[in-house]
């Protein structure tokens, strides 16, 4: 929208503002501010109030890229009562989009507000105080670029800020793994793999590229999105087998110096109670191997060798 437009549009909801807490005099009253940031047109299909009234109506059509301002209040006359109450609107796609807010004569004010299609998202601003509390409800619509995100991916996505965060937008539609239980998203920035046991997570980077050569999922599904390791200078990832007895947890850890490497079992067991990175040997600069009888995995300041008769010791 251009500038004059932007400033426009401030102006005309400005006024309509004041022009709203003009007409409420109730000692429980909201102004309501509806923001249509999408491409459709919202048509008021119905409202209904717990308590109270309008002091002024919403209008029954918001176009594409406008907003609307109205005021609810508590019963006239009444000074132990508060108001709360709905509207809803539906999309010219079929979109319902309703919203709801309550400041009761008792407790603190509360708004809500929810979409009918994944593709669109709303933020909610309650207001606070007795009178002319202000409730802010903007509505927009996301690009998917065609692809499927829905339930527990996209609200991962939404915590990442949709398409204007590190996931940017999404490649593939929502798809099964491999055991058919979980599912994933691919996202130009990365992965988020869900499954009921775990919920959605985030892989990406090169933690992600590790997990995609050693078998994704079947390595194991994340049970925590990235993060930085205690010492700051890698990042790290855990995952969990859930198909394997005992559902083993396993890890991805990466650092510039070292790249990203795996590990698993005994020697991660070993590794973590040693403190990880923190420890004298630093991040694996090598996947586990077989070694003399049994398993070896290399870090930066030394090795791990795992054998059935002696455990796990530090060369």
């Amino acid at each position: 929208m251009p500038l004059v437009e932007i400033v426009a549009a401030g102006a005309a909801v400005t006024s309509a503002f004041v022009e709203v807490v003009q007409a409420l005099n109730g000692a429980r009253s909201v102004v309501l501010e509806v923001d249509n940031n999408t491409s459709r047109t919202l048509t008021r299909i119905s409202d209904s109030h717990e308590h109270g009234g309008f002091a002024v109506t919403p209008v029954s059509q918001i176009p594409t890229k406008k907003a609307d301002v109205f005021g609810s209040q508590n019963s006239g006359g009444s000074i132990a009562t508060g108001t709360e109450g709905n509207v809803t609107y539906r999309g010219d796609d079929g979109l319902e989009f309703r919203i709801s807010w309550v400041n009761p004569f008792i407790g603190g004010n509360g708004c809500d507000a929810s979409v009918s299609m994944p593709k669109y998202r709303v933020k909610t601003t309650c207001g606070a105080g007795n009178a002319n509390a202000h409730m802010r409800y903007e509505l927009f619509e996301i690009e998917m670029r065609g692809f499927n995100v829905f339930g527990a991916i996209l609200d991962k996505w939404a915590a990442t800020n949709y398409d204007a965060g590190p996931l940017r937008f999404p490649t593939s539609n929502e798809t099964p793994t491999f055991d058919g239980t979980g599912r994933f998203s691919n996202f130009e920035g990365g992965i988020v793999s869900w499954h009921p046991e775990t919920g959605a997570h985030i892989v990406w980077g090169l933690i992600g590229e590790r997990w995609l050569q050693i078998g994704r999922e079947q390595f194991g599904y994340p049970v925590t999105d990235e993060a930085p390791t205690a010492d700051g200078r890698g990042r790290w990832n855990h995952f969990r087998a859930l198909h394997l007895p005992g559902k083993p947890e396993a890890s991805i850890h990466w650092s510039p110096e070292s790249g990203a490497h795996e590990t698993y079992g005994a020697i991660r067991d070993k590794w973590a109670a040693m403190g990880w990175e923190q420890s004298h040997l630093g991040y694996p600069i090598g996947a586990e191997h077989d070694h003399a009888g049994g398993r070896l995995q290399r870090f930066q300041g030394g090795s791990l060798f795992w054998t059935p008769e002696g455990g796990v010791v530090v060369q």
